[in-house]
């Protein structure tokens, strides 16, 4: 995994720039139908709506594809072992402050693009945050942008994953393990994972689940 690392860090840099540009719009009133936000081109049902009681978010069964969401965004256990073997001066304290100092700040991104999120656009808030944002928003656009460099980019890290499980499953012998075997295997779950995203286009949905 060693050979990702600099991809997985622009990866990572996507998310911080979008969680930046997600902070200066929720505070410039580029969106706020109040200040006539100059960006409130969009979709009526992905324009801010707040209800009377503003800064309590609506409960109802969205919240059930919330608690999936969060327990999905910290599936990544699969690897873990990959990570421990390829971590340098690898010791199960030094290992358990990585992960302990990574959740953290991975917690605080989420929690933070939640919050910017909705107090931007309230009960509008969209599955995939981005489409809440005008096309006419040049900041945004960057964000989609550099949101699909992060995917592109660190796709490989739970792709190696999947492709591991699938072959504990079946209990592949690692003499069938041959470089060609298993550029054949990731050349299928590629295109079966590309049919399937083609014909799902619900992504709070699909997370979830």
């Amino acid at each position: 995994l060693s050979v990702l690392a600099p991809f997985s860090a622009v990866g990572t840099a996507g998310m911080v720039f979008t969680l930046v540009v997600m902070a200066i719009r929720c505070f410039d009133g580029s969106y706020d139908p109040e200040q006539n936000g100059r960006y409130l081109d969009t979709a009526p049902d992905l324009r801010p709506y707040f209800s009377d009681d503003e800064h309590m978010p609506p409960l109802g069964t969205n919240i059930f594809l919330l608690s999936c969401m969060c327990f999905l965004a910290y599936f990544c256990h699969y690897n873990s072992p990959r990570y421990y073997t390829e971590l340098k001066n690898n010791t199960i304290p030094r290992f358990t402050t990585v992960i302990n100092v990574s959740f953290t700040v991975t917690a605080l991104v989420y929690f933070a693009i939640g919050i910017f999120g909705y107090y931007t656009f309230g009960a509008n808030t969209d599955g995939y945050i981005l489409n809440n944002y005008s096309a006419n928003d040049d900041l945004a656009s960057i964000c989609r942008f550099a949101i699909a460099i992060s995917v592109t980019f660190t796709y490989p890290l739970p792709f190696i994953g999947t492709r591991d499980g699938i072959l504990d499953l079946f209990s592949v012998s690692d003499e069938l393990q041959s470089s060609t075997n298993l550029n054949i295997l990731t050349l299928a779950m590629l295109s079966a994972f590309t049919l399937l995203a083609w014909h799902f286009t619900d992504l709070e949905l699909m997370n979830a689940v």
